[in-house]
């Protein structure tokens, strides 16, 4: 039986110096856990950022619909808010 050999395109002292230079498992996994932390970081800071625009987003509405409710009180009043001052002032006099 004949040895095969598999013969690579880079000359020996390349090959040799790609082994070496190859990372561990152990660098992997650390590189790797460093970039889970920073994403879990990224996503509690996301979350904190969602809390705060939900709650601007709330209070604006709440702003909103105060204001439309007050708007549509004064259009639907039998009297203006002018006229009631105006009775007002007329009473003091």
């Amino acid at each position: 039986m004949a040895k095969e050999t598999v013969q690579s395109n880079l000359p020996q002292s390349r090959q040799h110096d790609f082994i070496e230079s190859s990372p561990s498992e152990e660098t992997i996994q650390d590189r790797l856990r460093s970039q889970n932390a920073a994403l879990n970081a990224e996503v509690v800071r996301l979350q904190q950022e969602c809390t705060k625009l939900e709650t601007l987003l709330s209070a604006h509405t709440l702003g909103r619909d105060c204001r439309l409710c007050h708007q549509q009180q004064a259009s639907h009043a039998p009297e203006s808010e002018t006229t009631i001052k105006n009775q007002s002032d007329q009473k003091r006099r």
